[in-house]
């Protein structure tokens, strides 16, 4: 059987295969670039894959401003573009495809500059991956300024788990992680859920812990701790020059 592996360099997405006979070196099948990339896009700072579905980010993409960002969805098979990933409120510095996570149908972005709970704040957007349309964003219920909601996504079928490495319940820095149901949220297309259901709370995981809420709603589980996985940098960066 052969596996699936990409790999990112210097702004580029490389495909490959790994597996019986290509256990030291995988074939190279193909190099994704952006249909209309440009210098300073940073393509590639983020990467999901799911069976055939490759998702890449490109956090200082400028069309909704500089810095606003953008993700794109490729067929790993032919290495062509399928769509590309707009958040439907996307601003200057957003940062939206810093994180990137992808699951069957289900493309799930971050934004963890946004500012709708404050300044970087931070946001999450769930696209359907056949259609390249956005079906939810994701906010949760108690952000705060700098808490930089979406730092690192993961999903697990219809299960998004969000990192927000900012938050400061155990003290500034100390950073937790809520868990949201992907399928049964509001279909509302750029809005979050006005009140949202808590479901569990603790100081670690537990025996409930990666299950999907039992809400119909977005439910919020929040999990206190570090994200595993460290995806977007949080530092200022120096804006670019365009000509």
């Amino acid at each position: 059987m052969r596996l699936l592996t990409v790999l990112v360099l210097s702004g580029a997405a490389l495909i490959g295969t790994t597996g019986p006979a290509h256990a030291s070196l995988g074939d190279q099948l193909h190099k994704l670039l952006p249909s209309d990339g440009a210098e300073g896009y940073h393509f590639g700072i983020s990467i999901a894959v799911d069976g055939t579905v490759v998702l890449v980010g490109a956090y200082a993409d400028d069309d909704h401003g500089d810095a606003s960002g953008s993700a794109y969805l490729f067929d790993a098979v032919t290495g062509g573009q399928i769509h590309k990933l707009l958040p439907e409120d996307g601003s200057a510095h957003d940062t939206f495809g810093c994180a990137v996570a992808i699951s069957g149908t289900i493309a799930v972005v971050a934004a963890q500059r946004d500012g709708d709970n404050g300044d970087r704040s931070g946001s999450v957007y769930v696209f359907d991956a056949t259609t390249g349309e956005q079906t939810f964003k994701l906010v949760p219920d108690d952000g705060e300024t700098y808490d930089y909601f979406g730092h690192s996504v993961a999903i697990s079928g219809t299960t998004v788990i969000v990192g927000a490495q900012g938050d400061d319940d155990n003290g500034t820095g100390s950073g937790s992680a809520y868990l949201f149901d992907a399928a049964t949220g509001p279909s509302c297309g750029s809005c979050w859920p006005t009140t949202a259901q808590p479901t569990m709370r603790s100081d670690g995981p537990s025996e409930s812990a990666g299950r999907p809420p039992s809400s119909g709603r977005i439910g919020r589980t929040a999990w206190r701790g570090t994200p595993a996985r460290r995806t977007c940098s949080t530092r200022p960066r120096g804006s670019r020059s365009r000509s």
